[in-house]
Order: C-alpha cells, then structure tokens, then sequence
C-alpha cells in the first residue's frame, strides 16, 4: 500500500512537470498601417532553464514558415528572420523567465497580416499556439469637384497605397463608400 501510494505521487510530479503548454493572449489582433503592437503570448515554466530553451514566431503562409523573431541560447538570434521582419521585432526578454513570450512589431505593413505562430521549446518539449493580425492599411480622403456638361457633382476620391475608387457610384468597391473593413 505504502509502494502503490508512492508510485501515484511520483507519476503526478512527472506529468505536471513534462507538460508545456503556450497560449496566444489575443487570437484576433487588428491594427493599423504604421502602428505598433504586441502580439501575446505566455508560456507554463516548470522548472529552471536550459541551455537549449527556443522561443520562435512564424509567420504562417499555406504550409511554409517565415522566421519573425528567433531566441535561443539566452540571446535573440535573427540570422533566419525574413528580410520582411528587419528591424521591427523584440521580445520581452527581461520577462522571458517569467513565462512572457511576446512579440513586439513595429511599424505595421498591410503585409503583416495572416497567421502568427509563437513556438516554445524547454529541451524537453515542444509547444505553440496561433493567432491571427489583421492590418488596415491607411486611406487617404481627398474632395476632389467634377464639372460636366450634364451636372455638378462633388464626389469623395478614396485611396490607399494599392488602390483607390470613387464614393458616390461612379466607381465604388461593394463596400459601403470609402470605409475599410
């Protein structure tokens, strides 16, 4: 009895201390052309660090990974961060220790958007959890008065970077004037 009572609390200590597990804190994240953000993520601890302790963020397109941030060996390591990613990323690493993965970006692209995937490996195990960011990119309202033979009108020209349209019918998207969803 005393042996059987052992063996149950030696294979609890062993589950709780073989389990990683890593939760983006925000699943849907929007922001704005330019902006800066924080992209969340916690990850569980169990015990100290070793030498081969990994935090990665991905970026997710179809079936292939880009490397956003990198940190391992106690330092980041972005030699394989995508050249889209240069100069806009950090962690938190003073708070690494305390279970804070997340991922600072800086100067938001409408590239940006799609699907993150922030990693964790303790050496032991490996772990991730996914979020998405949508970036909207920054539009531009100009008035801009059309005289016609027939008549007067005085419609809103709405662009952006990569496109643009008319408000009042002429040449207007499906969307509601000029608004981005």
């Amino acid at each position: 009895m005393v042996l059987f009572s052992i063996f149950l609390w030696f294979g609890f200590s062993v589950s709780v201390a073989a389990q990683l597990s890593v939760t983006i804190t925000n699943k849907e994240i929007v922001g704005n052309e330019t902006d800066h953000l924080v992209i969340g993520c916690n990850f569980t601890r169990t015990g100290p660090f070793r030498s081969n302790f990994q935090i990665h963020w991905y970026y997710m397109n179809n079936d292939n990974k880009s490397t956003v941030h990198a940190y391992y060996g106690g330092a980041d390591r972005l030699e394989d961060q995508d050249v889209a990613y240069l100069y806009r990323t950090r962690l938190f690493n003073s708070e690494i220790p305390n279970g804070n993965a997340s991922l600072k970006l800086y100067n938001l692209q409408t590239s940006d958007s799609g699907v993150y995937q922030c990693t964790v490996t303790n050496g032991l195990e490996q772990a991730h959890d996914n979020g998405s960011l949508e970036v909207h990119g920054e539009w531009y309202f100009v008035n801009i008065a059309f005289n016609s033979i027939m008549n007067w009108f005085n419609p809103m020209l709405c662009y952006s970077k990569n496109n643009f349209w008319m408000k009042g019918g002429l040449d207007c998207p499906s969307r509601e004037g000029c608004f981005h969803k």
